[in-house]
């Protein structure tokens, strides 16, 4: 991590500032990336047991999927791992920004409240609403989302969903949404949505 961040971003900073530009904005860049990665390398090691060198591409995918979207900063350190041999099997795509406008958090609250107890929608169409703004996957993974993604703790009631390796918590009350849409549909295929699958105890 020392490493990562004098001899890649320090020189970078250093070789970028000029009187005429100052280093403001690439400070900025780096701060973020080497704290994300720093956080990263944390959950990794307290979550796996594995450190920069042993990590995963399940470990990466599993890391920026369960989280909000800074997370994608992780990848110039992979990338850096790479071209210095630390690691070579975790492979982080490029990450190309929306061009849509950031959705606010009032607004983004105020549909999951109409998304949860609202009937203007269908239960197929609420479920998969709030797993968008609940935890930001794209459309065509949620599509994708197998019924046995979903599994609830016999011991304690809680409701998980997997999205990479380990299991996120459900908060309440989509829990139970979720957990009545699986109950009602009917059991002829292995997608959430529309159809098909049953709870798999966790």
């Amino acid at each position: 991590m020392e490493h990562f961040a004098r001899w890649h971003h320090l020189r970078r900073i250093r070789s970028t500032a000029t009187p005429e530009s100052p280093a403001r904005g690439p400070v900025h860049s780096a701060k973020q990336e080497i704290t994300e990665t720093a956080k990263f390398l944390q959950w990794l090691w307290e979550t796996h047991h594995r450190n920069a060198a042993s990590c995963t591409q399940q470990d990466a995918d599993e890391w920026r999927a369960s989280g909000p979207t800074t997370r994608k900063l992780i990848r110039t350190f992979f990338v850096f791992a790479r071209k210095t041999r630390l690691n070579t099997s975790v492979d982080i795509g490029y990450y190309t920004a929306q061009s849509r406008p950031t959705l606010a958090q009032d607004r983004r609250l105020a549909w999951l409240r109409e998304l949860l107890t609202g009937t203007s929608e269908s239960r197929p169409y609420r479920v998969a609403g709030i797993l968008l703004l609940l935890y930001a996957q794209p459309l065509v993974r949620v599509a994708a989302l197998r019924a046995d993604a979903i599994t609830v703790d016999p011991a304690t009631g809680q409701t998980y969903i997997t999205f990479g390796v380990r299991p996120v918590p459900v908060p309440a009350p989509f829990g139970d949404l979720l957990l009545d849409h699986l109950e009602c549909r009917p059991v002829s295929g292995h997608e959430i949505l529309p159809i098909g699958g049953q709870i798999v105890p966790r």
